[in-house]
């Protein structure tokens, strides 16, 4: 399963050994699993809501 930081919110790929060292974004060290499905149920939501703002 991917790795979220959860300061930054940047995603890293399963069994990324950069995790072991800390956000090479942030320098922070704490992240959260997440699964991809719920990565893809984000965009579509954020896509949809774009598509809203476009049209009202």
């Amino acid at each position: 399963m991917p790795h979220k930081c959860t300061k930054c919110e940047t995603v890293f790929e399963d069994g990324a050994e950069v995790i072991l060292n800390g956000c090479p974004n942030c320098g922070w060290n704490k992240f959260l699993y997440v699964s991809n499905e719920s990565e893809k149920e984000t965009d579509e939501v954020e896509k949809g809501s774009e598509t809203t703002k476009e049209v009202t």
